[in-house]
């Protein structure tokens, strides 16, 4: 199977202790820029370890744990797999 039979979504509606993969942005050029220098790539697996989907997603990348808020997490675009 390849990434595009999974569905995508947004981070923010993905359950606690899943792992997802980052398919893309839903954001200008200037954020994608922030996200990338946080390690955030398209490719990227992620863990996410709580998911408040009112205040917040809490997420493991590379071994580092960052928690992200509503706004950033609904533009970051996952699959799962």
């Amino acid at each position: 199977m390849t990434e595009q039979d999974f569905p995508t979504f947004p981070l923010t509606t993905a359950a606690s202790g899943t792992t997802v993969k980052v398919v893309g942005f839903k954001t200008g050029r200037n954020f994608e820029k922030r996200l990338i220098s946080m390690g955030i790539l398209r490719g990227s697996d992620i863990k996410v370890i709580c998911n408040n989907r009112c205040c917040g997603t809490a997420i493991e990348l590379h071994g580092s744990r960052m928690v992200l808020g509503k706004g950033m997490s609904d533009k970051i675009i996952v699959s799962g797999e």
